[in-house]
């Protein structure tokens, strides 16, 4: 994929890992990515509802979204770090 096929991918597909678009094989890092995609849009769609705790909900999405695979948290890491707002 060129330059501006990725971008084009990544445009149409903005929850899918950018590492993917280089064609790098699925991980659970990448499923991490989309769920922190997911994640964020959810926060914004809420943000009524969650009031004080937005920032910090969003902060936390945006930690399971970022761009760099290594720098995601595992899946038990953001299980653990969600439940830290439940309990």
């Amino acid at each position: 994929m060129n330059d501006c096929e990725r971008r084009t991918y990544r445009e149409r597909y903005p929850h899918v890992a950018p590492e993917l678009s280089f064609g790098s094989k699925p991980t659970v890092s990448s499923d991490v990515y989309s769920y922190g995609y997911m994640y964020c849009m959810t926060m914004k769609i809420m943000k009524d509802i969650l009031g004080d705790q937005r920032k910090l909900l969003l902060e936390l999405g945006k930690k399971f979204s970022h761009f760099k695979p290594q720098k995601r948290p595992s899946i038990s890491d953001a299980v653990t770090e969600i439940a830290s707002f439940i309990n």
